[in-house]
């Protein structure tokens, strides 16, 4: 599920974006898509060049399957693993230290890191907060143990965001919102990230 869990850092952005109402939706849905169908295509690709014996006993996939289709090209697999590495750390530093903003701007984090930069009009100090966090967390345990906390963490807040939403309707149902979600996707959303946090329980 990791590969899929970027969908809902647009949202953390809304104040940048221009037409959030409009572009958010477009956005998830258009990346949530063509994630699928990348995916899909990727695994049948392996499928038609790999048994499914080969894909058991290999301990990198894509480079089993770089090997035996392009031989050629078996040194540029780690190259694009990289690339790929650096886009998903590039939107979660993008993504994240929004967040850190705008709980300073509330009052549930320190003044400092509700500051800006003056040219370019970034946070800052709630991105390079970030750094020393992360080698932190890096140095505490190995990548392993981070992995598994990281998507326990990460889908536990969001099976609860995505119940406090419903409460929320619940609750106020005249307020007027830009974004129209049905009760049965929330159900639906809410019922994945549970089964999802049991999973990582059991791990």
């Amino acid at each position: 599920m990791f590969a899929y869990s970027g969908w809902f850092q647009t949202s953390f952005v809304r104040e940048e974006l221009v037409k959030p109402e409009r572009n958010i939706p477009l956005a998830v849905i258009v990346s949530v898509i063509t994630v699928i169908v990348g995916y899909m295509l990727t695994n049948v690709s392996y499928y038609t060049v790999l048994t499914a014996a080969d894909v058991l006993v290999s301990q990198a996939v894509a480079v089993s399957f770089a090997r035996k289709a392009f031989q050629s090209l078996i040194s540029v697999i780690p190259i694009l693993v990289s690339l790929s590495c650096f886009g998903t750390m590039n939107g979660g530093i993008f993504t994240f230290s929004r967040t850190l903003f705008v709980a300073s701007r509330e009052g549930q984090w320190p003044t400092l890191f509700s500051m800006i930069h003056i040219q370019r009009h970034t946070p800052m100090p709630a991105v390079l907060l970030m750094f020393p966090l992360v080698t932190a967390m890096i140095c505490v345990g190995d990548i392993y143990h981070l992995l598994n906390f990281f998507s326990f963490s990460r889908w536990l807040f969001i099976g609860l965001a995505t119940l406090g939403l419903i409460v929320h309707r619940c609750r106020y149902p005249d307020i007027l919102s830009p974004f129209k979600v049905s009760y049965d996707s929330l159900k639906s959303l809410r019922n994945i990230m549970l089964y999802l946090f049991s999973l990582a329980l059991e791990r």
